[in-house]
């Protein structure tokens, strides 16, 4: 079994964050392919998609970046979510299944605070098998 991660931006959010979250994944040791729009970034293997921001054009980057990932399984990792490094540890037990990591929190960047509640799943937190 091998683990990936798929990495999607579309440069709408500023520094520093951005370059925090990348040092968190690349930590991971994990292989990884990003999909960034309209401009390179500097992450893992890069493809760039031109388009309008939104959720048609979001789901052609990560259509994109699992089309070019090699590995049996991937996490999906967004430019604006800092992980854990646990979060990568996580070994699906089933092909036929999608996994979320349901434990996080919600802050926004300068605020002072943080909101979290039972089950709060995104795309942002899904593993699966790359097929699937």
């Amino acid at each position: 079994m091998t683990k990936g991660i798929i990495f999607y931006n579309d440069h709408h959010i500023d520094l520093p964050v951005v370059p925090l979250v990348q040092r968190y994944i690349a930590k991971s040791g994990l292989p990884i392919v990003s999909c960034s729009l309209n401009k390179p970034t500097d992450f893992g293997e890069n493809y760039v998609i031109k388009g309008k921001r939104g959720w048609a054009t979001l789901m052609r980057q990560v259509i994109v970046a699992l089309e070019h990932s090699k590995t049996d399984y991937v996490f999906f990792c967004e430019h604006d979510v800092l992980y854990h490094p646990s979060h990568f540890e996580f070994n699906p037990p089933r092909d036929d299944t999608y996994y979320y990591n349901a434990h996080n929190w919600r802050w926004l960047f300068g605020d002072d605070h943080a909101i979290g509640y039972d089950r709060m799943i995104s795309l942002s937190g899904l593993c699966c098998n790359r097929k699937l």
